[in-house]
């Protein structure tokens, strides 16, 4: 399937498309390992004993995925728009501030946490016992430097940048379907470096990140056309097959109900806010007519 996309797209894969492929990902795999390219290939045999994977399916794997990657270069080949260049430019380069966040599910809960800030604690301690977010709460709260131009909420990142003080706190900031309080921990001025200086590698960046991108999602378009085109003739291996997809679907059924819980448990909370007290019924309502409530 993937020489057939590669067909209808007019391209053809060289000798060195593989190999080229492969080092590619043994990079991706590892370099997190902070392991030197010497070691990759030891690496590599613990990876595919681990995977109980031999090297004939590996290397099939690498040649498919460098004609799926060859398809891919050539749609992806002009796309990036010079908007894109300078988003990602300011992204790299200009101004950041780092923060510190609590993230909470509503605004009883934000009052709390005020409470506690005025009464002393830090407002790194009070992430750690409060926070939400799973990431950065044990970091105190901590988040990585970012600039205007990241992919964050917008409200999130106009609330930061107002910021003008080191541990200045903002007032209550919703996104994301949560409430935060955020706490400047640093403003980093914008790197004196010229735009056109650095095009043609942010570029080069972000064409491969298309590329990544484009040849996950035709290597799952194939895998479900591939699915659904399979034909097991054998009884034994069609029941076996059919047992492992019926028992696929109902772990996804599964995985689909806790998030939808957690989604309704999410809105409840962020809907659940502080009532203030109602004035007293007038004078000349009746004794047995009950005073309004707010629903």
């Amino acid at each position: 399937m993937a020489k057939q996309e590669a067909k209808v797209a007019g391209v053809t894969l060289s000798p060195t498309d593989a190999p080229a492929e492969q080092d590619r990902t043994l990079d991706r795999m590892f370099r997190d390992q902070k392991a030197e390219k010497t070691e990759y290939a030891a690496l590599l045999n613990q990876f595919l004993e681990r995977r109980n994977m031999s090297r004939v399916e590996w290397n099939l794997l690498m040649e498919i995925n460098a004609t799926l990657r060859k398809v891919c270069e050539a749609k992806a080949r002009g796309a990036i728009k010079d908007e894109q260049l300078s988003t990602a430019f300011m992204q790299l380069y200009g101004e950041k501030v780092q923060v510190r966040h609590i993230q909470v599910s509503n605004l009883q809960e934000i009052a709390e946490a005020r409470r506690r800030l005025a009464a002393g604690e830090t407002f790194e301690s009070i992430a750690r016992a409060m926070s939400r977010n799973s990431l950065t709460s044990p970091l105190g709260g901590e988040v990585r430097p970012f600039t205007m131009q990241s992919p964050y909420p917008q409200s999130f990142k106009d609330a930061a940048f107002v910021l003008k003080n080191k541990n200045e706190v903002s007032s209550p900031v919703q996104a994301d379907n949560a409430y935060h309080l955020i706490q400047l921990m640093d403003r980093i001025a914008p790197k004196v470096i010229k735009f056109e200086d650095v095009k043609a590698s942010i570029r080069e960046d972000l064409e491969e990140r298309l590329v990544q991108q484009m040849t996950q999602d035709l290597r799952a378009q194939l895998s479900d056309q591939a699915t659904r085109s399979l034909v097991i003739l054998e009884p034994t291996l069609k029941a076996r097959y059919e047992l492992e997809n019926q028992r696929r679907e109902e772990q996804i059924r599964g995985r689909e109900e806790v998030r939808k819980e957690l989604d309704r448990q999410r809105e409840t909370a962020a809907t659940q806010q502080a009532i203030p007290d109602l004035p007293p019924a007038p004078s000349d309502q009746p004794a047995s007519q009950p005073a309004t409530t707010r629903p």
